[in-house]
């Protein structure tokens, strides 16, 4: 592991710890920015009219920044994928995600660069069938980064947990859920065949940071006001 990979996963490991520390709603906020509703989810929400939540996260998240500040300085050098193919910025968006890796910039940014390194394979309906299968007969499965566990106490539901196990959310209807991934696939990777994305580096004030998460080791930092 390089010497700067540590100071990352300190970032992570110091919001990791601190993430306990802060109310129902915010954890909820937080975890719901990884898996859906970036542009118009609680937290961007939260943010944009800078309501109690966002406040709290802020407050806190202030220690991290803090111990940032020592280890890089006032910016930090981050990493953002473009799709040239997305719709455009949403008018009076604030939270944009970043990441340390400029590998994982690049599959975010679709073919830019090497597209055999950025292939992302799609969801087809055996791999569903399979995993359907898997579910009724165990109570589990793993699908495609994230982990669906049969509520005991209320078997019509599932948990959902991602890949360092910590809970999202729950649901009440598998095959729709995949199929909702299968179609989102279907839809970035028919975009990313079309038209290639850049990736822009930029010296990220350690200010502007709002959170750093670690879902599917994207080393990503979540930033106020940098769409690119």
């Amino acid at each position: 592991m390089r010497y700067y990979q540590l100071f990352e996963n300190k970032d992570y490991a110091l919001a990791k710890r601190l993430f306990m520390s802060l109310s129902d709603k915010a954890q909820q906020y937080i975890k719901s920015w990884e898996i859906m509703n970036w542009d118009e989810g609680n937290l961007s929400v939260a943010y944009e009219k800078n309501d109690p939540v966002a406040q709290e996260i802020n407050q806190k998240f202030e220690a991290v920044r803090e111990d940032m500040r020592k280890r890089y300085g006032d910016t930090i050098t981050l990493y953002r994928g473009i799709d040239e193919t997305d719709r455009p910025v949403r008018s009076g968006r604030l939270l944009f995600s970043w990441t340390s890796s400029e590998q994982i910039a690049r599959l975010f940014a679709g073919n830019e660069g090497n597209p055999a390194k950025n292939k992302i394979n799609p969801i087809t309906d055996e791999e569903i069938a399979a995993a359907l299968a898997r579910y009724e007969q165990t109570g589990f499965v793993s699908f495609r980064g994230m982990k669906y566990k049969i509520n005991k106490r209320s078997p019509q539901y599932y948990d959902i947990y991602d890949r360092h196990n910590q809970y999202v959310t729950d649901g009440d209807n598998l095959e729709r859920e995949f199929r909702r991934k299968q179609d989102y696939y279907d839809e970035v990777i028919a975009k990313r065949n079309k038209v290639p994305g850049r990736v822009v580096k930029k010296e990220i004030p350690i200010d502007d940071v709002v959170w750093v998460l670690m879902g599917g080791n994207a080393n990503e930092y979540i930033v106020k006001g940098h769409p690119e």
